[in-house]
C-alpha cells in the first residue's frame, strides 16, 4: 500500500536531494543546522509511513504537517544563513509545498471519512435508543394488558 503513495515517493526522493544537499553544509553546522533539517525530513518520512498504518489518519497526518512546516522554517534558515544557495533553497521550498498540499488533501479526505463514520455512528446510536425505547413501552403495555384490573 505504501507504494502506491505517491506523497510517500515524493518525500523519499525529497530525503535523497537534502541528504545530498546537507553533505554541502559548513563542517560547524553537520551537526546542528544540518541535523535538525534532516531529522525533521525523516520526521515527515516516518509521518507518512505512520499515517498510513493507522484506521483513524487525521491526527497523525496534523503531527507530520507541522513536521514539515517546521522543515520549511529550516530550510529557510538555511537559506539566510547562506548554507544553501537561493536556488537550492527555491527547489527544497517548492517541494516542500508539493508534499504539503498532498498532505493537506489526504487530511482533508481522512477528515471527511472520519467526520461522515461519526455522524453515521450517531445516528445509528439514536436509532438503537429508539428502539429500545419502542420496546420498553411495548413491554408496558402487555403488562398492563396482562395485569388484572383493580
Amino acid at each position: 500500500m505504501l507504494d502506491d503513495l505517491k506523497v510517500f515517493h515524493k518525500t523519499y526522493e525529497f530525503i535523497k536531494w537534502v541528504h545530498s544537499l546537507l553533505n554541502k553544509f559548513p563542517k560547524g553546522e553537520k551537526y546542528t543546522m544540518a541535523q535538525k533539517v534532516e531529522n525533521t525530513a525523516l520526521n515527515v518520512l516516518e509521518g507518512i509511513i505512520q499515517s498510513n498504518n493507522e484506521f483513524e489518519k487525521t491526527a497523525s497526518l496534523k503531527k507530520t504537517i507541522v513536521e514539515l512546516d517546521k522543515l520549511r522554517v529550516f530550510f529557510k534558515m538555511s537559506k539566510d544563513l547562506q548554507f544553501i544557495s537561493f536556488q537550492q533553497y527555491e527547489f527544497g521550498v517548492m517541494q516542500i509545498d508539493e508534499i504539503g498540499r498532498m498532505l493537506g488533501g489526504m487530511l482533508n479526505k481522512f477528515a471527511k471519512f472520519e467526520q461522515d463514520k461519526i455522524e453515521k455512528r450517531k445516528r445509528f446510536d439514536e436509532r438503537i435508543n429508539l428502539e429500545k425505547k419502542v420496546d420498553e413501552r411495548k413491554k408496558d403495555k402487555d403488562v398492563n394488558e396482562i395485569a388484572p384490573a383493580g
